[in-house]
């Protein structure tokens, strides 16, 4: 990504993604790089995706603590 390789980073980030979901910076960076691709739609559809991440993530954690604090 930092070097400009927009399409190689792409490629590689997706793959990271599938082998670790949970990836904030994974992610982040494919933000990044589907912006200055151009590509709004998938843009659009993975912020979707990271905030269903981050919602599921949310209620784990609400759950952690629950059960912590009885």
């Amino acid at each position: 990504f930092k070097a400009g390789s927009l399409d190689s980073a792409y490629a590689d980030l997706k793959t990271a993604i599938k082998l670790q979901p949970r990836d904030w910076n994974s992610h982040v960076l494919l933000l990044g790089t589907l912006q200055k691709l151009g590509r709004e739609e998938e843009l659009k559809q993975q912020l979707k995706e990271v905030n269903r991440i981050d919602s599921e993530l949310g209620t784990q954690w609400q759950k952690l603590v629950e059960e912590i604090t009885g």
